[in-house]
């Protein structure tokens, strides 16, 4: 008998360093995918930064670039009004300046034929005095050629001015409309480079939701886990206890109600309502380890009997209700308002929680997870 008990002993402790390696090993498999997704959420978060940035820098320049273009259309407009108020003015100038022209033409012309008279005049044997008025009369001429001249002079040079201004307005106008049409597009081209930096941190904020989601559902598990090894570490390190002193384990309440596994109980739905993630679903990545319902102010049933192990709140989760059913099995409930307390009895179909509103649900929704030996169970049997 002494050799049963110590081979009984024996085999309690291996099922008990299985189930603990098991959850050590799940742990330090959280932990890894933790610590990369920290990682890799670092390093978008630090993208995020230099778009950030870039973006600041592109709207700096693209207002640089703006206000050039306004000074541009100021030159611009400037210059286009001057042109068009010299080529409003210009034909009446050259029209003038021509008919000038051919008025001092003809008063030149004019002129010279009366000084060639009086030369003729004053060369002759018969003038005598009158030599003097004629003298006089050749200087008066003289002085009306050279006012004439100077006129005609003056008015060339000003439409020669007027032509040359002209044509440096129309040269510059070329330019600045060179110059705006480059900056223009230079302009255009800056607010899509922004547009696309807008884009491409609109998608990497999409991303690093994405990666806290994960991460924030990966520390809910490891939470889990964490609770669920303690709560197995205890139970381990009483049965020793009981064991080293020779007393035999008393059952608990639930147990000596249920001497039989868990799903050949009576078992009830958690939730009167549909799930909306099933289990094993790939969830932005990671598998789920439990189901997650669709519910608004609706009750949530211990789907059987057994005792309260925990009533919290979990990193992504919300409020957490764990109930232990014996045999190794407990159910955990995320994402309720609870109706129960640490250490309270509750049995099958007994109203644990209230499944609440979005204020509550961090998964968009009630979590259901079963586990045994602190390995997640598909409770497909209790669900569907």
């Amino acid at each position: 008998m002494r050799l049963k008990f110590v081979l009984i002993c024996l085999l309690l402790n291996l099922v008990y360093a299985a189930n603990n390696g098991e959850l050590n090993q799940n742990l330090g498999d959280l932990m890894n995918k933790i610590t990369k997704i920290n990682n890799d959420l670092g390093k978008k978060q630090q993208k995020q930064k230099s778009l950030d940035n870039a973006i600041n820098d592109s709207r700096v320049a693209i207002s640089q670039s703006q206000k050039t273009l306004a000074n541009l259309r100021k030159v611009k407009d400037a210059d286009t009004t001057q042109v068009r108020q010299i080529a409003a003015i210009l034909p009446n100038i050259e029209s003038m300046t021509t008919n000038i022209q051919n008025h001092v033409k003809i008063t030149i012309g004019l002129i010279y034929q009366q000084i060639k008279v009086i030369e003729a005049e004053s060369a002759s044997i018969f003038s005598g005095n009158d030599w003097q008025i004629n003298n006089r009369k050749q200087q008066y001429l003289v002085r009306i050629l050279n006012v004439e001249v100077t006129k005609y002079q003056q008015l060339q040079t000003k439409l020669n001015e007027l032509n040359e201004l002209n044509d440096k307005l129309n040269n510059e106008l070329n330019r600045l409309n060179k110059q705006f049409g480059i900056t223009s597009q230079k302009t255009e081209q800056l607010k899509q480079e922004n547009q696309n930096k807008i884009d491409e941190k609109q998608a990497l904020q999409g991303q690093i939701a994405q990666y806290k989601e994960q991460l924030s559902d990966l520390k809910h598990k490891q939470a889990v886990l964490s609770m669920l090894m303690k709560d197995i570490d205890l139970d381990e390190h009483k049965h020793k206890v009981q064991r080293s002193s020779g007393i035999k384990p008393q059952k608990t309440e639930t147990e000596a109600l249920n001497g039989s596994p868990l799903f050949d109980r009576k078992l009830v739905k958690p939730l009167n309502t549909s799930v909306s993630i099933a289990f094993g679903a790939l969830r932005h990545g990671v598998k789920n380890n439990g189901v997650l319902y669709k519910a608004r102010n609706v009750p949530v049933f211990a789907i059987t009997d057994g005792h309260v192990a925990y009533v919290g709140v979990l990193p992504g989760l919300g409020s957490v209700v764990v109930v232990n059913h014996g045999d190794n099995y407990m159910s955990v409930y995320a994402g309720v308002i609870p109706s129960v307390t640490k250490g309270q009895s509750v049995s099958s179909g007994g109203v644990i929680a209230n499944s609440g509103t979005d204020t509550n649900q961090p998964m968009g929704g009630v979590y259901f997870e079963l586990r045994h030996a602190g390995v997640p169970v598909n409770p497909r049997e209790i669900v569907e």
